[in-house]
């Protein structure tokens, strides 16, 4: 079991991207406990053990979303520099509203050798997070009607090999999404129950494995016209496991305990998801009151055939666990 490393002072980045967004936004906020929350909304969820105490996983910090990572909302400029070196290198047509026609596939599994701005994203994930990345992929997605169904990654891609012969496996997926604004959704496998990451122009996510075991995540259709995306997916494994990739939240602000505290630790966070579960009459005061709770917004189409019905519910029946993103 590998500890949370101490982080007394900042480090000294390397990458200029990971500076350069630092020095803009001061800070990432993680603010995935905002929209896990919302899973929780009913009464039925919060009496389910089960069901808490994975969401407390996520509340204790093993799932990662930042806002405007690297780069702001509406700054396309490294989405425009990434289409432009992929159409450089690939000898793409360019389609009529600026999105690219690839005549045999739209991913690129490792392509680190034909796009500096897609190493830069890289390089920046790897150090803010603390990764050794084993496998990079660039997804593209031409418009809303392409879509990935709700799966697990495999953590198929073996590191290094200890000197006791064990195989290191990769721990932590992390995402950037460059374009037009999407929907990563998380379903929670043994009860159904689901909540979203909105994935808008420099936004991230990232989860560890054992979100991973027990979420599926997908990219649902979009219904109504949208620009083209790419996503930059790494997986690797954590050098040291830190606050930064699943040592504990960054932002429980709007998280308390019962006693009127807030969550600080992931102690903290594992006691805030099980005082939710409240098997008194409907009419008791909840011990736990996130406010105000987020309503998980289903418009955006989850009506592949892996996934919804019209009510937006995805089946629990286990996924086959394959690479998806």
């Amino acid at each position: 079991m590998r500890t949370v490393a101490a982080t007394n002072e900042s480090p000294k980045w390397a990458s200029s991207l990971l500076q350069q967004r630092l020095g803009d936004c001061g800070v990432f906020r993680n603010e995935a406990s905002h929209c896990a929350k919302a899973i929780l909304h009913s009464e039925a969820a919060r009496a389910d053990g089960q069901l808490c105490d994975d969401v407390g996983a996520v509340l204790a910090g093993n799932a990662v979303y930042i806002r405007r990572c690297v780069c702001d909302e509406e700054d396309m400029r490294i989405y425009d520099r990434l289409k432009a070196e992929l159409v450089a290198a690939t000898g793409a047509n360019m389609c009529d509203g600026g999105r690219i026609e690839w005549s045999r596939h739209e991913i690129f599994e490792n392509p680190m050798g034909i796009s500096a701005t897609f190493n830069d994203v890289v390089a920046m994930l790897a150090e803010y997070f603390d990764l050794d990345v084993y496998a990079t992929r660039l997804n593209y997605y031409r418009d809303g009607q392409q879509w990935k169904p709700q799966h697990h990654d495999s953590h198929a891609y073996g590191g290094r090999t200890t000197p006791t012969g064990e195989r290191l496996r990769e721990d932590f997926t992390v995402g950037i999404t460059l374009g037009a604004t999407r929907s990563l959704l998380f379903v929670h496998e043994a009860s159904g129950r689901q909540f979203d990451f909105p994935q808008r122009n420099g936004d991230c996510f990232a989860f560890t494995g054992e979100v991973n075991n027990t979420f599926t995540h997908g990219v649902p259709r979009v219904s109504t016209p949208i620009g083209d995306r790419f996503s930059i997916i790494a997986w690797g494994r954590r050098r040291a496991v830190n606050e930064r990739n699943g040592g504990r939240a960054m932002d429980f602000s709007d998280v308390w305990l019962k006693d009127g505290s807030e969550v600080r630790t992931v102690d903290d966070a594992i006691l805030a998801a099980h005082q939710l579960v409240s098997r008194a009459s409907a009419f008791a005061k909840p011990t736990v009151t996130p406010t105000p709770l987020m309503q998980v917004n289903m418009t955006d189409g989850n009506n592949h055939k892996h996934g919804a019905n019209d009510g937006g519910s995805v089946s629990a029946k286990r996924k086959k666990k394959h690479r998806l993103q």
